[in-house]
């Protein structure tokens, strides 16, 4: 009989302890994920750094409570003694400004007499345009509208060639060019004059 006493009094042990066991394992977590006494402040507070030094400019007062420290006043005298001016001071700062305005005049009259010499250097005035001279073989002249083109026909593969008719005296003139190039329109006079057997003119045109 206390045997059996024994074993049942050993399994209530066993059993207590596991069901205590089992609240344990159920209960802490709960306790970790939202503690009673956990202060996120408290925290905040512990992880800043604190300063070395303290600066207050003004000290903290409440409205309505007058400072007990009284504010230095200064005295009218002194005031007036710092925004009157010596007349030292006055007699220099005039003259200062007499010669930064003496300063500003001459410096003024210098820009405008240098303006005026760059406007009259005649480098820098717009270059006219030279007019190249041309010139215009005056090949023949005929009564005849008929000859005149006959030899324009002729003629217009190698050169540039160009009839003009003169009214009143009735003339068909053959010319050829113009020629910018003097030289060039004498070789090509020499050579029509070989060719044609004519005497030609170099004649200077517009």
């Amino acid at each position: 009989m206390e045997m059996d006493s024994e074993d049942l009094s050993l399994k209530f042990r066993m059993t207590g302890a596991l069901v205590w066991l089992l609240l344990l394992i159920t209960i802490v977590p709960s306790w970790y994920s939202d503690p009673v006494r956990f202060s996120p402040d408290m925290e905040m507070a512990d992880n800043h750094p604190k300063s070395d030094e303290i600066v207050v400019d003004k000290p903290f007062v409440l409205p309505g409570v007058k400072s007990e420290q009284p504010v230095p006043q200064k005295s009218a005298s002194a005031k007036v003694v710092a925004s009157e001016p010596t007349p030292k001071a006055t007699e220099k700062v005039s003259d200062t400004s007499r010669s930064n305005n003496t300063a500003n005049i001459t410096t003024s009259k210098v820009e405008q007499k240098s303006s005026v010499k760059t406007s009259e250097n005649p480098a820098e005035k717009a270059k006219t345009p030279i007019a190249k001279e041309k010139w215009i073989i005056r090949v023949a002249a005929y009564r005849s509208k008929e000859k005149a083109n006959l030899l324009y026909e002729h003629l217009k593969y190698d050169y540039d060639v160009f009839v003009k008719y003169f009214p009143q005296s009735k003339y068909y003139s053959v010319r050829i060019g113009p020629y910018t190039d003097k030289s060039l329109a004498l070789r090509d006079q020499q050579q029509l004059n070989r060719v044609l057997r004519v005497r030609s003119e170099l004649a200077k045109t517009k």
